[in-house]
């Protein structure tokens, strides 16, 4: 598949430059919509411009704040990586709560991309965690379908169904 480790990086450093130069002395409290509202729809256009064009992806037309995979973004552990610090969502539960670290065998693993994650998004803006859903994973399949957060550090980003999927795959 085609590695697309540019794309999705450039676009998550350029996120990070805008709120930490321009935005975050902006931010006065969650009781304001401004300047959240505005990045937010910045964020939205800046992830597709950088991201969903240049590799053929479609998203709807306003995006951010989303839950849901794309899974024309497909997450891997990196070939070396044999074991991951991964981290579970609790199912079934309203607000963002999460389990304790796993160390986890890596081998078959394969998720959607959500988002690059951080715990405070309204600090100074680092997302040093990839959200994904596990998609499949041979070796666990009671942890298909979990959202997850990893340190993309572990992982190789893909574009699903490219043309050199097959080569990859074998």
């Amino acid at each position: 598949m085609m590695d697309i480790r540019r794309e999705l990086f450039r676009y998550a450093d350029l996120k990070c430059h805008l709120w930490n130069e321009y935005f975050i002395d902006l931010f006065t409290g969650l009781e304001e919509c401004e300047p959240l509202d505005s990045f937010d729809e910045i964020d939205d256009r800046l992830f597709k411009t950088l991201v969903c064009r240049p590799l053929g992806i479609k998203l709807p037309d306003y995006s951010y704040g989303k839950s849901r995979a794309i899974k024309q973004i497909v997450i891997r552990p990196q070939a070396h990586t044999s074991e991951i610090v991964i981290m579970f969502r609790i199912p079934d539960t309203q607000r963002n709560i999460w389990e304790k670290n796993q160390v986890i065998k890596a081998d078959g693993m394969s998720c959607w991309f959500i988002d690059f994650f951080q715990w405070d998004r309204y600090d100074y803006l680092k997302l040093p965690l990839v959200e994904c859903v596990v998609f499949d994973w041979p070796a666990h399949p009671e942890l298909v379908g979990r959202e997850a957060l990893i340190e993309p550090m572990y992982l190789d980003f893909f574009l699903a169904g490219s043309e050199k999927e097959n080569d990859a795959d074998g």
